[in-house]
């Protein structure tokens, strides 16, 4: 003979609708980190200055974005100041920029940037 299972109380409805939702957040998780391709890392200058003065030097903000899925390490941001015929090249490194993450760094010059162009790019970077 087949018994009769008593029915399901308000709490184990709840535990169980929670249970499934958890699920479900997990599983849409994981489908949308797997459905995005591979793109390498990109780090770029994304925002330059304004130009600070402070005494004597002239103070140059910069943002660095990796806009790629990927992290980058070591990432060399070279700027270079051109005044007349004198050029004069700084470099900073971010050690590590993670995938959508921004850094900012700042170059010191003697002269004033605005009086010359300042061409301030990514050198270079290593992957992990």
């Amino acid at each position: 003979m087949s018994e009769k299972r008593p029915a399901r109380s308000a709490a184990e409805w709840v535990t169980f609708a929670v249970s499934v939702l958890i699920l479900l957040v997990l599983v849409g998780l994981i489908a949308t980190e797997a459905g995005e391709p591979d793109r390498p890392a990109l780090p770029r200058v994304v925002e330059t200055g304004p130009v600070e003065r402070h005494g004597e030097r002239f103070l140059v903000p910069v943002k660095i974005r990796n806009e790629g899925g990927a992290t980058a390490e070591s990432v060399q941001i070279v700027a270079e100041l051109t005044i007349g015929a004198e050029v004069t090249e700084a470099d900073q490194t971010v050690e590590f920029l993670a995938r959508d993450e921004t850094a900012e760094v700042a170059f010191v010059f003697d002269e004033d940037p605005a009086t010359g162009t300042l061409d301030v790019r990514v050198a270079g970077f290593t992957v992990p």
